[in-house]
Order: structure tokens, then C-alpha cells, then sequence
């Protein structure tokens, strides 16, 4: 029996706010350990580099219990040997234009996280480049080759809606980790929902340009 767990997603998918899920209910979790950007105490990248990328992943789960990973900064078979060592949650978004726009109003504000978020906050609107978006939504779809049966598959939108403690349960039920405290779930569920409550008209300057544009299918898994 597999004793961590990996939570495997693309950007902007909820990921962090399950990670501290996790982390509620006294697991540890390893959040983005090869992102240059976000890796926190061991530098595992450079153990990487001096000991391959194995070496780096197995030091990873002597000292956690779980893996916050987004797949784009692993290659498949890189991939591929974390998700035989581990439990594996797929996190991803359904609505590929979604989290296309979320990314780039990330990129454009440096605001990662509702915790970050001030009164200042999109004051004023934001304007995205057509390319931009059509470069994020072709490689958001690209973590499709990373799924196969051993995961578990799961959406951003049915994590944080109306079920949401539900899917928890059975997420944490997969992984054999056992909820030691529901009440810490249901008040990182209602706090940082993370569904949209603003439409993007409200903040993206160009909407109505990029409404008009045919992304072709922007759904990630039918």
C-alpha cells in the first residue's frame, strides 16, 4: 500500500487551498518542491542536479507525507515516477478559458492567492493578449497525458462547490489519511472558495474582444 500522496495539477486548479486542506489534518506536504519560485527549506532542485531527479523525489517522501506538484515543471516520465510512488490526486479545471484567464490575471497582478487579495485589488481593469490566453489554454491541455487509472481524478469546480466536503472525504479515503478535524475542512472550504464570484467583464478591459474568439474546445475532459 502506497503510504503519500502526490496532488498532481495544473495552475490555477485549487491545488494550494487542498494542499492546506491536507496540512489541516496534520499531514505535511511539500508544496512545489521543483519550482524554483515556490520550493521552501531543502533546495531539492540542486539535489536534483547532483543526484538526479529520483534521488531528489525519494528525499522528498522520507520527510512529507504528500506532494503539492504542478505537472509542468516535470517531465512525463519524471511524472510517471512520482505517481508509482504515490497516491495520486489529478486536480485540474475543467473550464480551460477559466483558468487560462486566471493565469494571466495572476501573471499581470502578482496576486497568486485570495489571501493576497486587498480592497485595491483589480481597481482597475486588466487587458490580455489573444495569444496569451491561446498559449496557456494549449498547454493547460497538455497535463491530459499524465492521467491514466491509478489516478484520481477530480475538478476544481466540483472540489469547490456545493459538495465539496464530500469529495474531500473521498480524496483523503484514497490517499488512507484519515480526517481527524472536519470542521477545519468546512472553514477552508467556505473561506477560500474559489469559485468566481465576480464575472471576467468586471475585469478584464477586453472582454467583449476576447469573448468574440473562437479558442476551439475549451472544455479539459468531456
Amino acid at each position: 500500500m502506497k503510504n503519500n500522496f502526490l496532488i498532481l495539477a495544473h495552475a490555477r486548479s485549487g491545488s494550494t487551498t487542498l494542499a492546506e486542506i491536507f496540512e489541516s489534518q496534520n499531514q505535511t506536504v511539500s508544496f512545489e518542491p521543483f519550482n524554483a519560485h515556490n520550493h521552501r527549506g531543502i533546495n531539492y532542485l540542486d539535489h536534483w542536479g547532483k543526484e538526479g531527479f529520483e534521488s531528489a523525489f525519494d528525499l522528498i517522501l522520507a520527510s512529507y507525507n504528500g506532494i503539492k506538484h504542478l505537472y509542468s515543471f516535470t517531465n512525463f516520465d519524471q511524472t510517471k515516477y512520482m505517481k508509482s510512488k504515490c497516491n495520486t490526486i489529478f486536480l485540474y479545471r475543467n473550464n480551460l478559458l477559466d483558468a487560462a484567464l486566471s493565469l494571466e490575471l495572476a501573471f499581470k497582478t502578482n496576486v497568486w492567492m485570495k489571501a493576497q487579495k486587498n480592497h485595491e485589488y483589480l481597481k482597475e481593469k486588466v487587458n490580455i493578449k489573444i495569444e496569451k490566453i491561446q498559449g496557456a489554454i494549449s498547454n493547460l491541455r497538455t497535463h491530459l497525458k499524465n492521467l491514466d487509472d491509478t489516478c484520481y481524478k477530480i475538478s476544481y469546480e466540483d472540489l469547490y462547490g456545493l459538495n465539496g466536503f464530500d469529495i474531500i472525504k473521498e480524496i483523503f479515503k484514497f490517499t488512507n489519511c484519515p480526517i481527524k478535524n472536519e470542521s477545519l475542512i468546512h472553514e477552508l472550504l467556505n473561506k477560500k472558495n474559489k469559485l468566481n464570484n465576480r464575472s471576467w467583464c468586471e475585469v478584464i478591459g477586453n472582454w467583449d474582444e476576447i469573448a468574440s474568439i473562437n479558442f476551439g474546445n475549451t472544455v479539459f475532459m468531456d
